[in-house]
């Protein structure tokens, strides 16, 4: 793991020492660490070369998004110290974490949020070499996260219930239609959502590195891990809303799973504490009522 000593020496090349005048060091993300200079110019570095390799793939998916309502980073790569380093500048925001409802303008904004992927032509990823899968192909790649999560974290968690998700992801096939697949943010998570101070909308939208081809449901489970259900079904585009039951069967099975992927990740730390806790919570969720 790079050094706050390593980053802030980085950082003194490419700005110039005498031009720092203050640092914020923002380590909450899995893949990478984020150094902000002077309130304005931020630095993203990648924990590793898999990282690294996420942060080239991002960029592209960021070229793609002509006319997204929102502030995305606009990187520019910078390679020194035989590390890869993206610089760009600094979108101010609260994370989606500290609202307690999507209410007015914010919820307005959600819905433009969701306006704009559903209706975004996956063509743009095919002609950038980004793979576009179909209903088929997404079904496969979920199966096998679910493998790997059993071979990384299956003593963790309840088999049956893993075995479970598995079956109810295969049988997604039979719901799934080519126009249920888009432009996922794939990690639309508490974070990666910055809203402004007053809670008046939504002032950026970052870390793109797990975006692509995907379930347009998939981005609406992130954000009905926290907030409800009902409020979330508003959000599909009015061209989709007639089949907001299949999506809300989808969004249950995607916000069990949700727990899998921090589980993943605490296991290559080592948290041992924090997984007990939240294997406990897939556990809950999976003899819940979610499915129902």
């Amino acid at each position: 793991m790079k050094s706050r000593e390593y980053m802030l020496k980085v950082a003194n090349e490419i700005i110039g020492d005498s031009m720092i005048s203050s640092q914020q060091f923002i380590e909450t993300g899995w893949n990478s660490i984020i150094l902000v200079i002077n309130g304005v110019t931020a630095l993203k570095f990648p924990r590793d070369i898999r990282s690294s390799g996420k942060l080239e793939y991002e960029m592209k998916i960021i070229s793609l998004l002509d006319g997204f309502p929102f502030n995305v980073p606009h990187y520019e790569i910078v390679e020194i110290e035989n590390d890869t380093v993206g610089i760009y500048r600094f979108i101010e925001g609260m994370p989606l974490s500290s609202i307690m409802d999507l209410g007015g303008n914010l919820l307005s904004d959600f819905s433009r949020y969701f306006e704009y992927t559903f209706s975004f032509d996956p063509l743009k990823m095919e002609r950038a070499g980004i793979m576009v899968v179909d209903a088929e192909g997404w079904i496969e790649k979920e199966v096998k996260i679910l493998e790997e999560f059993r071979r990384s974290i299956g003593k963790h968690v309840n088999q049956e219930s893993l075995e479970d998700l598995s079956e109810r992801i295969k049988d997604m096939s039979h719901s799934l239609i080519p126009e249920d697949i888009g432009l996922i943010h794939g990690d639309f998570y508490r974070g990666n959502v910055l809203v402004n101070p007053d809670c008046s909308g939504i002032s950026g939208v970052i870390d793109w590195g797990e975006s692509g081809s995907g379930d347009l449901a998939f981005d609406l489970a992130s954000l009905s891990v926290d907030f409800s259900e009902d409020v979330i079904i508003r959000l599909i585009p009015h061209g989709f809303s007639a089949r907001s039951r299949k999506y809300l069967e989808r969004m249950r099975i995607y916000k069990s799973i949700e727990p899998l992927y921090t589980l993943f990740y605490l296991n290559r730390f080592g948290k041992d504490a924090e997984i007990k806790k939240l294997s406990g919570e897939f556990n809950r969720r999976m003899q819940g009522d979610e499915f129902h």
